[in-house]
């Protein structure tokens, strides 16, 4: 006995497979946007870079602890005083990108201009991202 089965349910049936096995195993068809870390990622760079000038002592400390609290919507005090130091989705507005880019607002930073661009594009992304403080 010989059982026919028509090619539209075939089509069908495979279908549903396929679209229950994506919900079944939990595939994710979007990644979501890879997310830069201010504590892990941003920090670390402003340790090794920028401390040694805007350590604990003046108007800027961009020592761990206090850094985050003095660049996030905090308005510029010696250039580009119409902007903040780091404007959460914005750094061709933010102070910090501008001066780390060399872009403008007074001389390049840090002085001599040590960071790679690889620092300055991770800056620039957290900043772009929202400026979490994560």
């Amino acid at each position: 006995m010989m059982i026919h089965i028509r090619p539209a349910v075939i089509c069908v049936v495979t279908m549903m497979s396929l679209l229950s096995g994506c919900t079944d195993q939990g595939i994710d068809m979007e990644s979501p946007p890879a997310v830069i870390s201010f504590s892990q990622q941003v920090q670390p760079i402003l340790n090794g870079s920028c401390t040694g000038c805007h350590g604990v002592e003046g108007d800027l400390s961009l020592a761990a602890g206090a850094s985050y609290g003095q660049l996030v919507n905090i308005t510029a005090q010696s250039s580009c005083t119409q902007l903040v130091r780091v404007l959460p989705l914005k750094a061709d507005s933010s102070v910090l990108y501008l001066k780390l880019s060399g872009s403008s607002c007074g001389s390049r930073m840090p002085q001599g201009g040590s960071l790679s661009q690889t620092d300055i594009d991770r800056i620039r992304d957290w900043i772009n991202e929202g400026a979490a403080n994560n």
